[in-house]
């Protein structure tokens, strides 16, 4: 090679080279880079500043779409806050005092769920997911906490039920409905928070509603959505640690949509405060207002698992769920308040009793005379929810009082094996020609002893035919009335605390709001106890 091909090459070389650092370098430096590196070592590359109205140094929340390099702050501190997993209800008692102070703040929750599918079904929810405005996050295993027949703790199903404390997310409905529909577990006050997203920017949306598209395009922090994670087992026996950074994130980015998308801006260098510039939260309910408790039905749409694509992100959200397209609607409808068919305000039924009837039907007559006390009205909602907390104290005395529900001494009416066997076998030798000669005297010695005969006729073969197989259990008791037998035995005052129980079952677990001012768990006790004394003889019904 000649000498002044040699420069030539070594020339293009150069060029070529500072061209692919120039490349580089402008790569590094655009805003797709920098989230990518926010992503992976968790805090943002660079931190751009400005200097507030009064002077003070501050890092801004991004609150201007023109400004998408400047990372956010209140993102960073809440993503950074403690994760709590909670499994039992010592887990519960020692994190409930710091999420209860974190309420009292500010009344709103970052709000998820998680769950396994097994064969294309999904199974009860595994993972409620619960973040504070700080960031704090609770992780709830839900099969660990209700293990062995255990009650969720009040606290818990209190705070989730407080029409004033709002639960925000994607399809936070949908996950509240879950929750009904697993664990009797009502759910008030849902927003889910693309109704905020598509109220705020109209018409200028770009880009999917799912959970990730809005976290990447908003608050520009980059949510792991992987396979992987998204379909783990969410049932294991301990959770990973991706599992558990995976499932807290979900709930902790739901909350910062909200905080940010209602203009909570700023925060503080100097005394750390979260919220530098918030509205007043008169103001944020006042946004609220008519988005609460409502599936999302915009445009756009996209589940909290989507990664852009609308289409490909529900095939995928629907293969997680193990149904059908129609999955949300079917969800939503599962609260009657929320059928179209039937306006709200429509379709309200009287609980017959607070005592559920089969104990109360069984109460001695002195017990029934004032039962009006206990008869209330109820929207159909609530009386379904009612109906799946009365189960929770019945599996609690069926194990108190020996009193299965379900099993074969609870059956009246049960199939009898030996008579099913004589009419099974009357029929094969009144009909089948071809039975060989030892199976038919097989059959007829079995009709023989069941008849109690030395000679087997045709007329008997024929009632064999027609013979009744089911018979009345002579063990059977009820399950309400063998509670109430059990009960009786203590007298007018034990029969007085079953009524009572079941009154303050029924505050408990739905927190009624519009009871008469008199209304009380023990209401006309002490007149019974006056009239008729501690001995009465009580006949049960």
């Amino acid at each position: 090679m000649s000498r002044p091909q040699a420069l030539a090459m070594t020339a293009a070389t150069l060029l070529g080279t500072a061209v692919g650092c120039l490349y580089l370098w402008r790569s590094f430096r655009s805003p797709k880079w920098k989230r990518a590196l926010t992503n992976q070592n968790g805090e943002a590359v660079t931190s751009r500043e400005r200097t507030s109205p009064n002077g003070n140094e501050e890092a801004c929340h991004l609150t201007n779409a023109n400004d998408p390099l400047n990372p956010s702050p209140l993102v960073r501190k809440i993503l950074a806050a403690a994760v709590f997993v909670v499994e039992s209800d010592m887990d519960w008692e020692q994190v409930w005092p710091l999420l209860r102070t974190e309420l009292d703040h500010y009344p709103v929750i970052g709000f998820d769920c998680e769950w396994v599918s097994v064969k294309g079904k999904a199974n009860p929810v595994s993972l409620l997911q619960i973040a504070t405005y700080s960031g704090s996050c609770f992780l709830l295993r839900m099969p660990q906490l209700t293990r062995g027949n255990c009650l969720l703790p009040k606290a818990l199903l209190h705070m989730l039920g407080d029409d004033n404390i709002l639960k925000v997310g994607v399809e936070a409905f949908e996950d509240g409905c879950r929750l009904l529909r697993d664990y009797c577990v009502m759910v008030k006050s849902c927003l889910d928070v693309r109704y905020l997203v598509t109220h705020q920017r109209k018409n200028n949306l770009t880009y999917s509603l799912s959970l990730k598209s809005l976290a990447q395009e908003i608050i520009h922090f980059t949510l792991d959505k992987s396979l992987h994670l998204r379909c783990s087992n969410w049932e294991a026996e301990e959770l990973t640690n991706e599992q558990v950074t995976y499932a807290a994130q979900d709930a902790q980015v739901s909350v910062a949509l909200f905080f940010h998308l209602l203009g909570f801006t700023c925060a503080s260098h100097e005394d750390g405060a979260l919220f530098q510039f918030k509205p007043s939260w008169d103001h944020v309910l006042a946004r609220c207002q008519g988005l609460l408790d409502i599936p999302y039905k915009g445009g756009g749409s996209g589940g909290k698992d989507g990664t852009g694509d609308t289409n490909s992100q529900q095939r995928r959200r629907n293969k997680k769920l193990g149904t059908n397209q129609k999955l949300a609607s079917d969800v939503a409808t599962s609260d009657p308040r929320k059928t179209p068919r039937k306006p709200l305000g429509v379709g309200y039924s009287a609980r017959k009793n607070i005592v559920p009837h089969e104990y109360r039907k069984h109460f001695p007559i002195q017990m029934k005379d004032h039962n009006s006390h206990d008869v209330l009205l109820l929207c159909t909602a609530c009386h379904a929810a009612s109906n799946c907390y009365d189960n929770i104290l019945k599996q609690q005395l069926a194990k108190e009082f020996s009193a299965p529900i379900g099993c074969e001494e609870s059956v009246r009416i049960w199939e009898d094996p030996v008579r099913r066997q004589v009419r099974s076998g009357a029929r094969a030798l009144l009909h089948a020609d071809s039975l060989p000669d030892t199976r038919r005297e097989e059959l007829q010695d079995i009709l023989r002893a069941f008849f109690n005969v030395e000679t087997l006729t045709e007329e008997l073969v024929e009632e064999g035919t027609e013979l009744e197989t089911r018979i009345f259990n002579e063990n059977h008791v009820p399950h309400g009335l063998k509670v109430t037998q059990a009960c009786a035995v203590g007298g007018l005052r034990a029969l007085m605390s079953l009524e009572k129980r079941w009154r303050q079952h029924f505050l408990d677990y739905m927190q009624p709001q519009h009871l008469p001012p008199l209304w009380s768990v023990d209401h006309n006790h002490s007149k019974l106890l006056r009239k008729y004394g501690e001995d009465l003889k009580v006949e049960l019904t």
